[in-house]
């Protein structure tokens, strides 16, 4: 099952980001539960294809929740 799993995020990968232009020149970030759980499984075949990850986010709309309301306190 790890194996498969690894292979699946390889042929991700390969398919939709390492056509993009310039993939190497951005850093790319993640949101939802499968990223969340399969972290480590990413963070790796994204490093060995050269891919930079940044944050993996589970739930975004929480973190843009935080930074609004935090936002929002620090200016008042």
């Amino acid at each position: 099952v790890q194996a498969l799993t690894r292979q699946c995020f390889e042929d991700f990968f390969r398919l939709r980001i390492l056509s993009s232009p310039n993939y190497n020149r951005q850093i790319l970030h993640l949101t939802g539960s499968v990223a969340f759980h399969f972290e480590s499984v990413i963070r790796s075949c994204a490093l060995n294809l050269g891919i930079e990850i940044g944050h993996i986010v589970q739930k975004p709309g929480l973190k843009l929740k935080e930074a609004v309301l935090s936002n929002k306190l620090k200016t008042k």
